[in-house]
């Protein structure tokens, strides 16, 4: 257990898909997403982009490339010996404007290649009290091993289950197929 950032690793999926989705509707209901579940707030959201980079290229048929990275978190109930976090990764490529009929009107939309990384994990001992203390420091190991296994283990089925979440509504927006039985969707699409 040595080591500054401990990190227990939760659930770790990719979503790619190809071809005409609207980027805006993706990003703010993911972001609905995080805020509903509490990694983020009405403050924090709008730090949780960490990076976002832009390049267009000069070549037409390769259009534009994106990179963002979402980092959250929120901090345990009632618990500073741990926090929960769900990062996001997304990459786009081959990006285009594009104009498309739907009901009779047409809408723009983008056309192209993203992939979203999805990794929850849980962070444990974040300031480091357990570390710097002369007697937890000791025990911290043997406390994590064996007295606080049954909670980690409920704490990262509810990350996953989270985490989840996020990725099934990526899939269901970009109307791909998934391996598991359809429920009706709490997030109703824009």
């Amino acid at each position: 257990m040595a080591g500054d950032d401990i990190k227990v690793e939760s659930y770790h999926t990719k979503v790619k898909y190809k071809g005409v989705f609207d980027l805006k509707d993706l990003y703010r209901n993911c972001t609905d997403i995080l805020k509903d579940k509490g990694y983020v707030d009405n403050k924090s959201y709008k730090y949780m982009e960490t990076l976002y980079q832009e390049k267009i290229s000069p070549n037409p048929k390769e259009g534009k490339a994106m990179w963002i990275w979402w980092r959250t978190g929120k901090s345990g109930e009632g618990s500073t010996y741990y926090t929960q976090h769900i990062d996001l990764t997304w990459h786009m490529r081959y990006l285009k404007e594009v104009e498309i009929m739907e009901d009779n009107r047409k809408i723009k939309a983008d056309a192209g290649e993203v992939e979203v990384e999805i990794e929850a994990y849980l962070k444990l001992d974040p300031e480091g009290k357990w570390r710097k203390h002369w007697l937890l420091g000791q025990v911290h190991t043997v406390y994590y091993k064996r007295m606080w296994r049954k909670q980690r283990e409920a704490i990262r089925s509810t990350i996953k289950s989270d985490a989840e979440t996020v990725a099934n509504f990526l899939k269901s927006a970009l109307e791909m197929k998934r391996f598991e039985p359809q429920r009706p969707g709490f997030y109703p699409p824009r």
